[in-house]
């Protein structure tokens, strides 16, 4: 939801670029969000369940989970701390 609104926000104050930077990082983070929350945490949990938690493939999908998590923590700051006017594709 979100997401949702954060690239309408977008869209309206820019709507001369539909596809900035700026929508391009939502979009990005989104997705990133998307493959965690359906792909990523399903397969874990059913690792969990199994009692596999202390195996190689729990491990590798949690590292994969922790870099998807930190990789949008730190799109988000850019979008946070990036001046306005800032110009990467338009």
């Amino acid at each position: 939801m979100c997401a949702v609104l954060l690239l309408s926000s977008n869209q309206i104050r820019n709507p001369q670029h539909r596809l900035n930077w700026r929508a391009l990082v939502l979009l990005a983070m989104l997705a990133l969000t998307l493959v965690g929350q359906f792909l990523l945490a399903p397969m874990i949990a059913e690792l969990r369940l199994a009692g596999a938690s202390d195996q190689a493939e729990f491990a590798r999908l949690h590292g994969v989970a922790s870099v998807a998590y930190l990789v949008t923590s730190v799109l988000g700051l850019v979008l946070v701390v990036a001046p306005e006017e800032a110009s990467l594709i338009d």
